[in-house]
């Protein structure tokens, strides 16, 4: 039996984190946080963080990091980490500090970024001469989300996009793109992952976009956008977090389209795949506790500073897509 802590369980994702473990094979789930759980963690603080991973085998983070105090205990105690944030600066940080660790710390480990990169690498492979990668997200309009997801989204479309062209305003560049029967519009928007995906898979150019569910919810926030409010909302010390109905459907859908330069004889030069999920975070916990399990059982195969494309392909994520909760189109 393998010992997991989830730091800040408490969180709305982080207990979705838990539930989604709970239904992993020979894995025992510890909570942490800095309210009432298993045990008690401020992820600011190395010593609070040496006290909590006594006899744990992997660590899951949940909670929002400036600093990466958490890996550094990690990979001094030489603890199997795996953290759900979507933020470059992080990752780089970890990289520059931990090269050449001898236990796996991976990042970006979710629905999106993380199972997005997977679906990209997957989809390029298929095709000879990628010239172009659009990975898009449907966000639903009833969400369950946190106030650090939303932050972090609005802090992602506030920002300007780079494109091999150069640099346009962030959810302003509008793309269609086909998600199951219905065509829906999506806007490009600034993500970290893009920059990794580019090192890994070699494509000049790799879009990410995103809309939600409501087209109206989409204008508005694109008028919210252009006006600077979402940057204000971004920077500002409110904690925002949208009204869930939870009688209602939250679902969200991850889409990655490649094209190639030149199509073989009798191919469309087109690929895509397509995942639809009941709910983001939903999705997100089922894609860590997947990475959790190959961790477990390929423990002794993987070290470094890693993202989960760097060793998973998609037949590894079979176990997830398993569920009645997250499903596969091709």
């Amino acid at each position: 039996m393998k010992r997991v802590l989830v730091i800040r369980a408490a969180g709305a994702l982080g207990a979705e984190i838990c539930s989604a473990l709970d239904a992993v094979d020979a894995v025992e789930v510890v909570t942490a946080s800095r309210a009432k759980a298993d045990t008690a963690v401020d992820v600011a603080s190395a010593e609070s963080i040496y006290l909590a991973v006594q006899q744990i085998d992997v660590v899951v983070v949940a909670a929002p990091q400036r600093d990466p105090v958490v890996q550094r205990v990690c990979a001094e105690r030489a603890i199997p980490c795996v953290d759900v944030s979507p933020h470059g600066q992080l990752l780089r940080q970890v990289q520059n500090e931990l090269q050449g660790i001898t236990v796996p710390s991976v990042l970006m480990c979710g629905f999106f970024p993380g199972l997005s990169g997977i679906l990209a690498a997957h989809v390029v492979q298929e095709l000879e001469f990628v010239d172009e990668v659009s990975v898009a997200l449907l966000q639903s309009a009833n969400a369950k989300v946190g106030p650090t997801g939303v932050k972090d989204m609005l802090r992602k479309i506030s920002e300007p996009v780079s494109t091999r062209e150069g640099g346009l305003p962030g959810f302003r560049y509008k793309k269609q793109m086909r998600f199951g029967n219905q065509k829906r519009t999506v806007r490009r928007i600034h993500y970290d992952e893009q920059e990794f995906l580019t090192e890994r898979l070699g494509v000049s150019e790799i879009g990410y976009y995103t809309a939600w569910s409501s087209p109206a919810l989409t204008a508005v926030i694109a008028e919210m956008k252009r006006l600077g409010v979402l940057a204000l909302l971004a920077r500002s010390s409110l904690q925002i977090a949208p009204k869930h109905n939870p009688r209602k459907p939250q679902n969200a859908s991850l889409m990655v389209e490649a094209k190639s330069l030149a199509a073989s004889e009798g191919e469309t030069g087109t690929r895509t795949i397509r995942v639809e999920a009941c709910s983001d975070y939903g999705a997100t916990a089922l894609v860590t506790a997947c990475v959790v399990r190959y961790m477990v059982n390929h423990q002794a195969d993987l070290a470094g500073v890693l993202l989960p494309m760097d060793f998973m392909r998609l037949e590894d994520m079979a176990w997830a897509f398993g569920k009645d909760r997250m499903s596969l189109w091709q």
